[in-house]
Parts: C-alpha cells; structure tokens; sequence
C-alpha cells in the first residue's frame, strides 16, 4: 500500500477507464468521451500525486522535468483521442491539463522553457482546431496563453526579460495567432 500503491492504483484506473472508452466508442460515443475524460484527469493527478503530494514519500524521485514530460504526453494523449474519436470535449481536457500543467509544478520553471512550452502548446491547439475545424479551440488558447504571458512573462521586465526579449515575445505570440486568419483561409 502506501503512496505507491496509490498512484500504481489510480494509473490502472485510468488505464481501464481509457480501454473501456477504446472498447465502447463504437456503440456508446457519450460513454467513450466520458471514460476518455475522466482517464485523462486520473492520468494528470498520478502525475501530480508523484511530483507534489508525494514527492518525499514515493519510491522513484519525480523532478519537475520529469513531470512536465509527463504532462506533455498525457497532452498529446488527449488531443490524438479528440481526434480519433472526433470529440471536441476531449480536446477541452488537452486545453486544460495543457494551461494548468505550469501552474502544478512545483517552482519557477526556466523562462526559455516555460516559453517553448507555451509556443508549442497554442501551435498544437491551433493545428488541432484547423484540422478539426473547431474554431473556438485557437481562441481559448489565445485567451490563455494571454494570460500567462501578461502575469508571468511580461512582468519579469527587470529581473529577465529586457526590452527586446519582451518585444520578440510579444511579436512571436502575435505572429503566431495573428496568422490563424490566413491559415484560415487556405482551408476554404
């Protein structure tokens, strides 16, 4: 038992929760998105139980790096599974377990990282939103990537970032989801 045993517990859950939806998506489609769900939030919470709850307790030392790996491919998990099973709702758990991943490790991230993550993030978002022409994707990861950029990016002006740094962030960003439009229209 013990912490371990805990998350082993919670991961097989997850895992069975993630075989059911595979073995039900042809005959129950709202099951398959709710058993997918629901194995992805259990996923994210083995991978914070290991990093922050048990940290000292478990029996192999998950680092921030580590988690975030770890968080990056349960991502990924959930924005291949809204396309497999064309679910936009699965692509809400990508959405959310991808923006609240900085916010559930442990630390200040390294700022050169912390902005590749959120540049690969919104291009994922954005790349799954046009292939899956759900256009409301790209713009909550507009919204936020905003958000963090103005309350953990910019206001390092001092400390980090200087005047260029700030001004090749913010026209990164822009660039980035100012060509959706274009992008856009390629698809028409």
């Amino acid at each position: 038992h013990g912490p371990s045993g805990r998350v082993a517990l919670a991961i097989t859950a997850a895992c069975a929760f993630l075989f059911a939806a595979a073995y039900f998506q042809s005959k129950y489609a709202q099951c398959c998105q709710a058993f997918t769900g629901g194995g992805i939030t259990m996923l994210y919470f083995s991978v914070w139980a290991m990093n922050v709850l048990y940290a000292d307790e478990f029996i192999i030392e998950v680092g921030n790096n580590t988690a975030q790996f770890l968080y990056i491919i349960i991502t990924a998990f959930a924005a291949l599974a809204s396309i497999r099973y064309k679910a936009q709702i699965i692509a809400w758990f990508a959405v959310a377990g991808g923006y609240i991943t900085p916010l559930i490790i442990e630390g200040d991230p390294n700022l050169m990282m912390f902005l590749l993550y959120l540049a690969t993030l919104s291009s994922g978002l954005i790349a799954l939103g046009w292939y899956q022409k759900w256009k409301n994707l790209h713009v909550l990861a507009f919204l936020f990537t905003q958000a963090y950029l103005f309350s953990r990016i910019y206001p390092l002006y001092d400390a980090t970032l200087s005047d260029s740094g700030q001004i090749a962030v913010a026209v990164g960003f822009f660039m980035l989801f100012g060509l959706l439009p274009f992008i856009y229209q390629f698809r028409l």
